[in-house]
């Protein structure tokens, strides 16, 4: 099995699995290490972090992002992101 972090995430995100991430799997090896990057359309008017947040403050609810999915750790890194900035979309 080659698997993402989700693996080791589900657990968090559903209350009955069919296994038991630590119990069922032994991990072997680590294949890859993924950066995550923040980006935003050449045309946007954000410029900076702080520009993203400014706005997405004076926009609450707004503004969209997308990820790889729940759980996958785009999705995470930017949960952990609008909880840091107190910001929603």
């Amino acid at each position: 099995l080659a698997t993402s972090t989700t693996l080791a995430i589900n657990p968090y995100l559903y209350k009955k699995l069919p296994y038991d991430a630590i119990k069922d799997f032994t991990p072997v090896i680590q294949v890859a290490r993924i950066p995550l990057v923040l980006v935003v359309s050449p045309d946007s008017p954000i410029k900076s972090v702080q520009d993203l947040i400014k706005l997405a403050k004076a926009k609450p609810g707004e503004l969209t992002y997308a990820t790889a999915g729940a759980g996958s750790p785009s999705d995470l890194a930017m949960q952990l992101f609008l909880a840091a900035t107190g910001t929603t979309t």
